[in-house]
């Protein structure tokens, strides 16, 4: 085989119009441990919120899981490319005991701040994914792609696509619904 046919051989092949390539969680990472009452915390950059962990009332710990993305082909081969996640900006606050918070049409949740109790503000920070400058779409959240845990639990809402939606009613024995979205190129 001459050096040509070995570096074609390990040339990804290019992609056209038919192609189809999957957005899929490379790696995921939790970070420390804040006191809910009075915390922000934003993913580090190029990265997305996939889950979170609350336990006890206000005073108690909240943490969150955010995760590094990559592409694939339909045959679970890694497609070259960069992704980015811009055009990011902050909700208006929210009471947290009557909060219901989405993020606007193809953007995830990037970051959460909460300050007090449930009757303190909640607010979040989203933005757009994109593939190689190329914007990555979010399918709404059908019912399978939701959780619900009663707020103080300490039990873990997460899976391996973006968080793009919460909502709570009353305080923390009271249940939290996530909904996540699943992403498209």
């Amino acid at each position: 085989m001459s050096n040509q046919n070995q570096t074609e051989a390990t040339v990804a092949p290019a992609l056209d119009a038919t192609s189809t390539i999957l957005v899929v969680v490379a790696s995921k990472s939790t970070s420390q441990s804040f006191k809910e009452s009075d915390h922000s915390f934003t993913c580090p950059t190029n990265t997305i919120m996939t889950g979170r962990y609350h336990s006890g009332d206000e005073n108690g710990q909240t943490m969150y899981e955010y995760a590094t993305l990559k592409a694939v082909d339909s045959s679970g081969n890694t497609v070259p490319g960069t992704f980015t996640v811009g055009n990011s900006g902050w909700s208006a606050g929210q009471k947290e005991s009557s909060s219901d918070f989405g993020a606007p049409v193809n953007q995830v949740i990037t970051a959460r701040e909460h300050k007090g109790d449930e009757n303190g503000q909640t607010w979040y920070k989203t933005g757009q994914i994109y593939f190689n400058n190329r914007l990555c779409y979010i399918e709404a959240e059908p019912d399978d792609l939701s959780i619900t845990v009663k707020e103080s639990a300490g039990s873990w809402a997460k899976k391996d696509i973006p968080m793009i939606r919460r909502r709570h009613s009353g305080d923390e024995n009271a249940n939290t619904t996530y909904y996540f979205g699943k992403m498209v190129l």
